[in-house]
């Protein structure tokens, strides 16, 4: 649980980059206290797991995974440089770390 909620919320969990803004002193019981704001990243980060069977509908097994990974296929984690992107962008990134998505010319599905 404690790793989903890290994956929820990661500026949380040490990641992102937190900006400290000054207070205005003098205001309420803040008086001196820092307010954290916290940048967002331009990142999108997502687990993907390429199957090689378009009939599958099941989760792999931990067998079936490490043939999927000597495969090139398999469970990997993708960044995304920027989380405003449109299909072509998704697709240019998942090809380049899926080498045999090329071969399909975007015609993939995600579940």
């Amino acid at each position: 649980m404690e790793r989903d909620l890290k994956r929820a919320f990661p500026s949380l969990s040490g990641r992102g980059n937190r900006v400290p803004i000054p207070s205005k002193k003098g205001k309420g019981k803040s008086k001196g206290k820092a307010v954290i704001m916290i940048q967002p990243k331009e990142s999108w980060t997502h687990d993907f797991c390429l199957l090689s069977n378009t009939e599958q509908d099941k989760t792999p097994s931990q067998e079936s995974l490490v043939a999927l990974k000597e495969a090139e296929l398999g469970r990997k984690r993708v960044v995304f440089p920027s989380k405003n992107g449109n299909f072509e962008h998704m697709k240019q990134v998942l090809e380049s770390e899926y080498e045999k998505l090329k071969s399909l010319d975007g015609a993939f599905e995600l579940m």
